[in-house]
């Protein structure tokens, strides 16, 4: 045992999903070492900030979020900060020259060593059955797989996390039972490259054999997948979400361009006409999917007919869900080489245009939907209304389901409704009395 005068701990997570259980393993690890977890940060011995270095605004919020932290510790409200992460990994360097307040920087890979250098317990190290959930409970991510094989020129996660590392299926069981005794309901399946999962394994397992374990271990009443890479596409995928209950009829697909020589250069596998054909394909198959996609507009070269080509494919294929990034320059990726040709608000211009367009395409959805009987899962309380959202919708990046509070309803749990209208792309319905999933 030592004391280092660290009794209590808090956690900042920043950036994507996988940060998130990275997080969650770091609570759990720290808390069966000795600490205690406080979810406030602004009064605590120890407050941890991971960190995303993906792009340009995520780094900024990591720099400000840091910057909050040591004003905290110069008014002795906080004792320690430890600060890990992807950001840590690119500029540990730099950051413990430009921000010496920090007491410990570490990169990715940091729960063990977090337990090392602050728990009272040695030698402890964390493990995904640990984990303990930030958020409200009722659902969970689950990372089958980290780092990542693609050559995307754009993107530094390669450069962060370094080559796909697929996490074997009794692992993943196991971590799906720890999440069963938790009591989750929806299951998130998340990597770099969902649909790339196992190629690294010995041997090696395709996706929809890894749905079919989790569907055996898993209590969750949904399962949903984010981040599938269209470039890989593993068969039967698209049959096993049409035919299995549980798996929510939504996927996330970042085609991130639909113009051919855009795709060329971002060094994607698949171009536009059979990106065009999986698409159709899904919907053939599965009528009722949701389809989520991102896409990347300012890229270097990036013409406005390319641009215009984008934004008539999103117009004709009316997405469901659909986010926009801007191109920002990225060191060490072969985009880099290319220069930023887009000024910024001729990029910013280009977003506008096509989220304008895709907000148009929601709200026409939305309206449509009325009279329809959806399950939602209800995620909160604010005010009148409760917060909920169909299978159609991820948490925190997709549309709402407001629900008027006649009666009362259960965080966390699945019910019917009857859609009855929506404000703007959200949509609002009532129970529908007698005939719910979650025991109404």
């Amino acid at each position: 045992m030592r004391d280092n005068g660290v009794k209590s701990f808090s956690v900042v997570s920043l950036g994507c999903p996988k940060n998130t259980v990275d997080s969650e393993v770091a609570i759990g690890g720290l808390a069966r070492a000795g600490l205690r977890y406080v979810k406030d940060s602004s009064e605590v011995d120890l407050l941890i900030i991971n960190t995303c270095g993906f792009i340009e605004p995520a780094r900024e919020e990591a720099i400000e979020t840091i910057l909050e932290a040591v004003n905290l510790k110069e008014n002795g409200q906080v004792k320690k900060i430890a600060v890990v992460g992807c950001l840590v990994q690119l500029y540990k360097e730099e950051l413990e020259k430009e921000i010496p307040e920090v007491d410990f920087y570490t990169g990715i890979d940091f729960q063990k060593k977090l337990v090392q250098e602050f728990a009272p317990v040695k030698g402890y190290c964390p493990d995904y059955t640990d984990r303990i959930l930030m958020d409200r409970g009722h659902y969970a991510y689950l990372k089958i797989a980290d780092g990542c094989d693609n050559k995307c020129s754009f993107c530094s996660i390669p450069l962060i996390k370094g080559k796909q590392k697929s996490r074997t299926p009794e692992e993943i069981a196991a971590e799906v039972r720890h999440l069963n005794k938790l009591g989750v309901k929806e299951l998130i399946l998340v990597s770099q490259d969902t649909t790339r999962y196992g190629v690294d394994l010995k041997p090696q397992l395709e996706l929809p054999e890894l749905l079919e374990n989790v569907l055996r271990e898993s209590d969750a009443q949904w399962i949903r997948l984010l981040y599938c890479n269209p470039d890989f596409w593993a068969d039967g995928l698209i049959n096993m979400v049409r035919d299995e209950s549980r798996l929510v009829k939504y996927f996330d697909i970042p085609i991130q361009h639909i113009s051919d020589s855009i795709l060329k250069s971002m060094r994607r596998v698949k171009m536009g006409s059979e990106i065009k054909e999986l698409l159709y394909r899904i919907r053939a198959e599965i009528p009722d999917v949701a389809i989520r996609t991102s896409l990347l507009v300012g890229y270097p070269g990036e013409s406005e007919k390319d641009f215009w080509e984008l934004l008539d494919f999103v117009e004709e294929f009316r997405f469901e869900r659909l986010g926009v990034f801007t191109y920002s320059p990225e060191e060490n990726t072969p985009a880099f080489e290319l220069g930023d040709s887009i000024p910024p608000q001729e990029k910013e211009n280009r977003r506008s245009l096509l989220m304008e367009k895709q907000w148009e395409i929601m709200e026409e959805k939305a309206a449509e939907l009325k009279g329809k009987r959806l399950e939602v899962i209800v995620d909160d309380l604010e005010g009148n209304f409760y917060v909920g959202r169909s299978q159609w919708d991820a948490p925190e990046i997709d549309c709402i389901v407001k629900i008027p509070k006649e009666v009362e309803l259960k965080i966390g749990e699945i019910y019917n409704i009857e859609v009855v209208g929506n404000d703007g792309i959200d949509i609002i319905g009532k129970v529908i009395k007698g005939n719910n999933c979650g025991g109404f």
